[in-house]
């Protein structure tokens, strides 16, 4: 597989695998691995999303009302 990439990419994308001390091509490699995980794990979460109906957030309203135990505080 080749990809082109746009003149005003180059400078950025040698750029940034400079910074991460890699050659272009392993910042590339690592660039399409994490958006191909986020992508591939999309349609799980959105699955998920679409079957929650809220009714959890409800557990909340019986916890009762008191002081976080010390240490426990914000």
């Amino acid at each position: 597989m080749s990809v082109t990439l746009p003149d005003h990419l180059q400078p950025m994308v040698e750029a940034a695998a400079k910074r991460r001390h890699q050659s272009v091509a392993q910042f590339i490699q690592s660039v399409l691995v994490s958006q191909a995980t986020a992508v591939l794990s999309d349609p799980y979460l959105e699955e998920r999303a679409l079957r929650a109906t809220g009714q959890g957030w409800r557990i909340l309203d019986s916890v009762p009302a008191h002081q976080p135990d010390v240490g426990d505080e914000i």
